[in-house]
């Protein structure tokens, strides 16, 4: 039935080339897709009419399959790209080594970041914390990825009075690779 339409309907005085020919056929399909939902809704759906919207829905999904795979195969990229590169993160750790340490369960001037994941703040034994950390560990402040993230962009602003010194991190790539740094450190 397209192609009749093609040969013999508005699209036969002049020549198509292959992609006006797809886009004449779509065209063509939006409007026999509409015309057979009309013819539908009056009759029982038996016959051409339900025949013809069975083809074109068909055809239809045959369209929508391609950017449905391409959507299943690219997504997983995205998500991967969240995980951050320890390698990149180990960089990111020389501005935070001035007064941490993530390898071994030793304090400096600041806590051991080794096991930092899932504890709670400012409980880390031999380390003498401010008054405002404790008073956040008090109140439920657990280390996680969402709430290092926070902490991180900002640390007086997470914790009102914390003695930490440091600026924080604006650029959510280095934040994302110092986590994926840390969490080699917290199993």
């Amino acid at each position: 039935m397209l192609w009749r339409v093609l040969r013999h309907g508005k699209f036969a005085r002049r020549p198509c080339a292959p992609m006006d020919e797809k886009i004449a056929r779509s065209e063509i399909a939006s409007e026999v897709y509409f015309e057979a939902s009309l013819k539908l809704s009056r009759t029982d759906g038996a016959g051409v009419a339900g025949a013809t919207l069975r083809r074109i829905r068909i055809a239809m999904w045959y369209r929508a399959l391609p950017i449905s795979l391409c959507l299943a195969v690219l997504l997983p990229f995205d998500a991967l790209s969240q995980e951050g590169d320890a390698a990149a993160g180990a960089v990111v750790f020389k501005k935070c080594g001035i007064c941490h340490v993530a390898e071994t369960d030793t304090n400096k001037v600041g806590p051991s970041l080794n096991g930092l994941f899932g504890r709670t703040a400012g409980t880390h034994p031999n380390f003498s914390y401010s008054p405002a950390m404790q008073e956040a560990g008090k109140g439920g402040l657990i280390w996680s990825e969402v709430t290092l993230r926070d902490y991180l962009h900002d640390p007086k602003a997470k914790v009102k009075g914390t003695k930490m010194t440091f600026v924080g991190l604006k650029d959510d790539t280095e934040i994302t690779n110092l986590v994926a740094y840390l969490k080699q450190y917290s199993k």
